[in-house]
């Protein structure tokens, strides 16, 4: 609901009906109380956006303020001494305690969430345990029967009870419990019917409750909050399609992909089309169950091949770009358009079947914008200036990527020849080798020797110190065809 998903479940929906939430399964009170901290923090800040909300929308329409205090939802809180406990952990600076920050905001709460029509019930079997600001702050207050004296000595200052009226509460039968609120003098003794001990309905198990919690999460409209993915900004055209392109972008052979795909296709507007029947046999494969990168098979996976393929382009393509970003250090707005020009670009190929589109004014904005970003503002090796002559610095990254990602490139590569084959299995990782393109060969062959250089220049400096590294460099790349002394290419 929170914490496995990138878009949560939206609190107006949370509180539209009775709902549950089990905690059982958390590891520990700390743990648990952690996540009501959390849970509450944004009811809290709902209910107040909610109140503000109105306020204006009365202000503008010149009526009165919305009343405060009207009740419009309850929180209950079982077995509360666990998350409410009045006993603080001993912490110092470098020790957390996110129960007692749980209780402190708890506290806070109390006092202020009334006011927003919020009400909460704090239920628990032995009150000596809760915070005394529990206590204090709570306006209604039910006793049940109580027996040991110091739950009922807390309970009794918080009530207004004599000594005697304490006492009674030792021999109160089932049912019967002391009703204290703001304006009584005393409290009053009730009566509650049996309702749960009398029920007809059938007894529920978990069988019961994962059905109808399957029902609940087949309703498109949920789905969308499970399935949405803040990678493609709501691009996708298929909820199912977008969260099994994330469950992909996670797996090696989706995220090498996702690299080539988009260091192609900004290196050349015909870049796109070379890596796109790749795009498609990998989505293909992966629906029909085949290799281990494949996920859960999903009602209608084969179906809608050509959104899944969409779907998982645009997943690439923002992934990638992010992950460039936050590596050069590109300002939001320029990463953002970007991303959009790509997302352009995807948004085009997949609607067309022609295997060429050629250079379509949206690539051509792709490879302008991207070029600006990549532009450096020093060289981080040697021959930074003679590989990439453009002032670009377009494949560091992606190399030091792709070789973290995929270490059976590197081999040992101790001759030149076995260095040479490292660099180049790195590189055609990155860029895509041109097949028949009307007009990105002789471009995409030029990038792919960079990206080759690039790769002998990084693996090359792993052994030796820079000045041996850059000779070594420029012996390798010369027997395989390009001076980088004279920065001839090949």
């Amino acid at each position: 609901m929170m914490l496995d998903i990138e878009r949560s479940i939206p609190m107006a929906e949370i509180l539209r009906k009775p709902t549950v939430i089990e905690l059982e399964s958390l590891g520990d009170d700390a743990d648990k109380a952690f996540v009501m901290g959390l849970l509450l923090i944004r009811l809290y800040e709902h209910r107040r956006a909610a109140h503000a909300a109105a306020t204006s929308t009365a202000a503008r329409a010149g009526a009165p303020p919305p009343a405060p205090g009207r009740l419009r939802h309850l929180v209950v809180v079982e077995e509360a001494h666990r998350l409410l406990g009045s006993e603080r952990k001993q912490t110092d600076a470098w020790t957390a305690d996110p129960k007692g920050a749980f209780v402190d905001t708890f506290c806070q709460m109390l006092s202020e969430v009334r006011a927003y029509g919020q009400g909460i019930v704090v239920a628990d079997q032995v009150p000596v345990r809760l915070a005394p600001d529990v206590l204090k702050n709570t306006n209604l207050k039910i006793a049940h029967r109580l027996v040991v004296g110091d739950d009922r000595e807390a309970m009794a200052k918080a009530m207004a009870m004599t000594t005697e009226q304490s006492n009674e509460l030792t021999i109160m039968p089932p049912g019967r419990a002391a009703v204290f609120s703001e304006g009584d003098h005393t409290p009053v003794i009730v009566q509650v019917p049996k309702s749960k001990d009398n029920s007809t309905h059938a007894a529920i198990d978990d069988s019961a409750v994962s059905e109808a919690m399957a029902k609940w999460r087949s309703d498109p409209s949920v789905q969308a909050w499970f399935t949405a993915s803040v990678a493609c900004r709501g691009a996708c055209r298929n909820a199912i399609a977008c969260k099994q392109s994330s469950i992909l972008m996670e797996h090696p052979h989706g995220q090498l992909l996702a690299t080539r795909l988009w260091h192609t296709s900004i290196e050349h507007p015909d870049g796109i089309d070379l890596v796109w029947p790749d795009i498609t046999a990998f989505v293909k494969a992966t629906a029909a169950g085949i290799g281990e990168h494949t996920s859960p098979p999903t009602p209608g996976s084969t179906n809608n091949l050509d959104d899944r393929v969409h779907s998982f382009a645009l997943h690439a393509i923002a992934t990638v770009t992010n992950r460039r970003a936050m590596q050069a250090g590109w300002s939001s707005p320029a990463t953002s358009r970007l991303t959009t020009l790509l997302f352009t670009a995807i948004e085009e190929r997949s609607r067309q079947t022609e295997y060429f589109l050629g250079d379509t004014p949206a690539r051509q904005e792709v490879v302008t914008a991207a070029a600006k970003l990549q532009t450096r503002a020093f060289d981080p090796l040697p021959l930074c200036s003679k590989i990439c002559s453009d002032g670009r610095c377009p494949f560091l990254h992606a190399v030091r990527d792709v070789r973290a990602a995929s270490g059976n490139f590197l081999g040992d590569a101790n001759t030149d020849d076995e260095l040479l084959n490292a660099a180049t299995a790195l590189a055609e990782e990155i860029v895509e080798t041109p097949r028949d393109a009307p007009s990105a060969t002789e471009s995409l062959n030029q990038a792919r020797w960079r990206a080759i250089a690039c790769a002998t220049q990084l693996l090359a400096g792993k052994h030796h110190r820079s000045q041996e590294s850059t000779r070594r460099t420029i012996q390798v790349m010369g027997a395989a065809g390009w001076d980088l002394a004279t920065a001839s290419e090949r």
